[in-house]
């Protein structure tokens, strides 16, 4: 004889079943893949994209990430986006990141641009993998996400020195980048 739960129907075993696949998979590292969708191809993407592990939720890491590109924007200015290796020593510093792209080199071809993951939200996707969960955080999309009525509040908590002397560490390189972009645009515009 089979006890069955009367609300779900499920017999024990199933639910035993269900608990112990539920903690399985809590057991799962968490890394995430930072990520933007202006790679036009899988190679550039896996090539460029980071592979991080961080004691943070997806919506800390999310807001954590776009802070410190509001605050390079206030700095710098211009059009350009926060180059990775740049993010990664922000995070690594600062936010004890963890580089892990070599470590699990073997997800990025399953979670790039011709996987489908479970959409989390707007700016992140989870790709369940056998031993990992990779939640892939695209940078537009979270910047598109957090820069209307939350612009000034998440400026606001992430204006510090620390921040702010890594980014200003980083300016020479950006106002070049910028004027190389300018020089780009108006070639294209002759």
């Amino acid at each position: 004889m089979s006890l069955i739960n009367k609300q779900t129907g499920q017999t024990a075993r199933e639910i035993l079943e269900e608990m112990n696949k539920k903690e399985k998979n809590n057991l799962k590292k968490r890394i995430y893949r930072i990520d933007h969708y202006y790679f036009d191809d899988s190679k550039a993407s896996n090539r460029e994209c980071l592979l991080i592990e961080i004691d943070k939720t997806v919506e800390e890491l999310s807001e954590i990430i776009v802070g410190i590109e509001f605050r390079l924007d206030e700095l710098v200015g211009g059009n350009i986006e926060i180059q990775f290796n740049h993010l990664l020593e922000i995070l690594e510093k600062l936010f004890e990141a963890k580089n892990v792209k070599e470590e699990y080199n073997y997800v990025l071809q399953k979670t790039d641009l011709e996987h489908d993951g479970e959409e989390i939200n707007y700016y992140a996707t989870k790709y369940d993998l056998d031993n990992v969960e990779v939640i892939k955080i695209d940078l537009y999309f979270n910047w598109e996400y957090n820069c209307g009525n939350r612009y000034k509040e998440i400026l606001a908590k992430y204006s510090n020195g620390d921040i702010d002397k890594l980014l200003l560490s980083f300016k020479e390189e950006y106002e070049r980048l910028n004027e190389e972009f300018r020089e780009n645009l108006d070639k294209i515009n002759e």
